[in-house]
């Protein structure tokens, strides 16, 4: 082999080992951003429960404070 056919070899070897690594780390990051949509996912129904949790106190809250307002004039 001349000494520009081993340069070839060695620059293709690098090239492969490149595009596997950055396979991986795109792998990796996909993997990583389906996780992120999961725990998002969870915290959307964490927030719709407590939402639903305040509004069921504070309508009653209103009603009685409106009622209370209404039946003493």
């Amino acid at each position: 082999m001349s000494g520009l056919e081993e340069r070839m070899a060695r620059l293709e070897g690098a090239d492969e080992q490149i595009n596997f690594r950055l396979e991986r780390l795109e792998n990796r990051v996909d993997a990583g951003f389906i996780e992120m949509r999961g725990e998002i996912g969870g915290l959307r129904g964490e927030m719709r429960s407590q939402l639903f949790w305040i509004l069921g106190l504070l309508i009653p809250m209103w009603i009685t404070i409106i009622a209370t307002l209404l039946l003493r004039g």
